[in-house]
């Protein structure tokens, strides 16, 4: 077979068509979708002390959500703000550049409401799944509230107890993630945190801390079956926040129905990565035979958190991860540039 020759100049030309085409490529991947953060936040007489009869966490609880606002590092994430009661009252958007920040907890610290009204959760949340998720985005949702949704003939509690079941796969095609925050005692109910429990994409989350640690987690490479059987391989987690990544996180790995592969591991996340290997079920030759030859294929393998409850602010934004396998070696085309 010839060398390929090409001029240095020609060489350049493809380096820089590469370079611009890379904004384009990463726009396409999944992993680098922009986020939309919502604050779904409960401006309810309650939440300061209406009448003595709940706790004054009005303040903290705007402390707390600049503080979460703050700590977003990519400016490209859309930041929504959005006050209730028994609707959406006001809506706030903002990029979470340093000017878009400062507009936006701005409107937080001078809001006022003192409308005195019932809280209705189901409503405004159903808003949300309507009107607020985007697909081009991955989209996280805070639903901040210091009491419990108040049933009404329109919205009985059953309402939100629907809402809540057919939020996993509503949010598994969207790419939405959501925490519901009970603030304080108050809005605990024990039927909808056992509601929330089995349903995917979604926690409950007690106390005034809203400053969540979101990775999410990516693998890099490909599988080939000829050359990499017992090969350690490397998946990296993103965080969009400036915060740390608390030490002695584990990750849980398992393989989703697959009988060519298996992965069943617990292992560390270090340096926003961990490490897990994939055994192969047959060896190469039976692979060869047992294979689909006509493209490449994923491994699907479920992904979580093994000591969640050590670690109850921090969430995986995906529960599963692809990774791809050839079932031969990839050909390589050599290029050797004239002189």
């Amino acid at each position: 077979m010839k060398n390929i020759r090409i001029t240095k100049s020609f060489c350049c030309i493809i380096i820089l068509l590469f370079l611009f085409s890379v904004p384009f490529i990463s726009a396409q991947n999944p992993q680098f979708k922009y986020e939309r953060r919502i604050y779904l936040w409960d401006v309810t007489l309650s939440m300061k002390g209406y009448q003595g009869n709940t706790p004054n966490i009005y303040d903290e609880v705007v402390k707390a959500i600049k503080t979460d606002i703050n700590s977003i590092a990519d400016e490209d994430t859309e930041i929504i703000v959005l006050p209730f009661q028994v609707s959406i009252l006001e809506e706030w958007r903002e990029k979470a550049t340093e000017e878009g920040k400062r507009n936006i907890i701005q409107k937080i610290e001078k809001y006022k409401n003192d409308k005195i009204t019932n809280t209705n959760i189901c409503y405004p949340l159903s808003n949300i799944m309507q009107k607020y998720l985007s697909n081009d985005k991955r989209n996280v949702l805070l639903l901040l509230t210091d009491g419990k949704h108040t049933p009404t003939a329109e919205y009985p509690k059953d309402c939100l107890i629907e809402l809540i079941r057919s939020w996993c796969e509503f949010a598994s095609e969207t790419d939405s993630y959501a925490f519901y925050v009970m603030l304080t005692q108050f809005a605990k109910d024990e039927e909808l945190i056992r509601v929330i429990s089995e349903t995917c994409r979604i926690n409950a989350v007690e106390g005034t801390n809203i400053n969540f640690i979101e990775l999410y987690p990516y693998t890099i490479g490909k599988y080939n079956i000829k050359d990499d059987e017992g090969k350690t391989w490397m998946a990296k987690v993103e965080c969009k926040k400036h915060v740390r990544i608390p030490d002695g996180i584990k990750i849980k790995l398992k393989a989703i129905d697959d009988k060519y592969f298996d992965v069943d591991t617990i292992v560390d996340l270090r340096d926003n990565n961990f490490k897990f290997n994939l055994r192969q079920r047959y060896t190469y030759e039976e692979l060869q035979e047992l294979l689909p030859h006509e493209e490449n294929r994923h491994v699907r393998i479920a992904i979580s958190i093994a000591n969640q409850q050590d670690f109850p602010l921090v969430s995986l934004l995906l529960d599963e991860i692809d990774f791809e396998y050839v079932y031969k070696p990839e050909k390589t085309l050599k290029i050797y540039v004239q002189d």
